[in-house]
């Protein structure tokens, strides 16, 4: 793993695109922040990305250390970017990076060649956020939301103060337990649908409808008591 070398701005200062006249009601703010780290790719890049991935897998089964650094360097940034949004701690992220990847190497005989390697670590990642998640709060004492909530809102609607805006939203996500904060944070700041977010989570897509609709109930009242 010593080729793991994670980037400072990979979890802080990450630019983002302006949108105007921006309606700032909860889930507007999460689709906000949704262009932050996605990466778009022709099909041909992709293709010939997972080929090589598929490659270096077979290699890597085959006790080739090489071959898993290879994949290592060329997922490290998708991770990194993915843990971003489980904690901005920067020695905390890096440890999640690395817990990633230690999962995935000792899992990757499970690895069944019937999506990409980016897809699998994907859900390997969103676990362990969540895992971190669970264990964090259990020893941690919740911070309260700022008083001037609504008029932070507005700051972000305005494209001003973009770093305070990212910490807005972790401040928001912090209020609610794991299991709220994750399926809001599939669907609404990554944009997945209820299909990809149940199967990312490890949840059935009837548990994931319900818990996305009582975190939205929960988001809510918590929004209505800060205006």
């Amino acid at each position: 793993m010593s080729r793991l070398a994670l980037q400072a701005d990979l979890v802080m200062g990450n630019p983002v695109s302006v949108r105007t006249g921006l309606l700032f009601d909860a889930m507007e703010l999460f689709q906000f922040f949704s262009t932050f780290f996605n990466e778009e790719r022709s099909r041909p890049q992709q293709d010939s990305l997972e080929q090589r991935d598929r490659t270096e897998i077979n290699l890597a089964l085959q006790g080739d250390g090489d071959a898993f650094a290879n994949l290592i360097e060329r997922h490290q940034k998708f991770v990194a970017n993915r843990m971003w949004k489980f904690t901005n701690n920067a020695a905390e992220h890096e440890e999640l990076v690395h817990n990633v990847f230690v999962e995935a190497f000792y899992n990757l005989s499970k690895f069944r060649f019937e999506g990409s390697f980016a897809a699998w670590l994907r859900t390997i990642a969103t676990r362990q956020g969540y895992r971190y998640w669970k264990q964090r709060d259990r020893n941690r004492k919740q911070k309260p939301l700022s008083p001037n909530l609504v008029e932070s809102l507005a700051a972000v609607e305005n494209g001003t103060d973009r770093q305070h805006a990212a910490e807005l939203l972790r401040s928001l996500l912090e209020q609610l337990p794991p299991r709220d904060r994750l399926v809001l944070t599939l669907l609404y700041w990554e944009q997945c649908s209820m299909e990809q977010a149940a199967e990312l989570a490890g949840w059935s897509v009837t548990m994931t409808k319900v818990q996305a609709y009582r975190a939205r109930q929960k988001l809510k009242r918590l929004m209505e008591k800060k205006s």
